[in-house]
């Protein structure tokens, strides 16, 4: 039976792996978190451009205040992400106990029909 590989070794061309014996979303995730840091960055910067454009006091509402949103937005995203992760983690760790259980694993699905 074919167990799932965790994210250690995860790379991009496992997307094309169509056995799923491997996870590429934890992969997906660092980058996306990377991305999405990168974007807020750019966004605040063009915010803080176009608030200097306007006034002096826009500028700096758009210092304080976007600094304040792009905190707050990757907060949001680190938290979703660590949630998915977890799922992934507790997979793992599954896997892990039925391996020392003696059970066939929890990727094969299927449970007991004791009555």
């Amino acid at each position: 039976m074919a167990t799932t590989q965790p994210d250690a070794d995860a790379k991009l061309g496992d997307i094309f792996d169509l056995t799923f014996t491997k996870f590429v979303t934890p992969l997906v995730i660092k980058v996306m978190y990377i991305l999405v840091m990168a974007f807020l960055a750019v966004f605040w910067l063009f915010i803080i451009i176009a608030g200097f454009a306007s006034s002096v006091g826009n500028g700096i509402a758009a210092i304080l205040l976007g600094g304040l949103f792009a905190l707050i937005y990757l907060l949001f995203y680190r938290v979703f992400a660590e949630v998915i992760m977890i799922v992934f983690r507790m997979k793992e760790t599954l896997d892990v106990i039925a391996i020392n259980t003696g059970q066939s694993g929890v990727s094969g699905g299927g449970g007991s029909t004791e009555a």
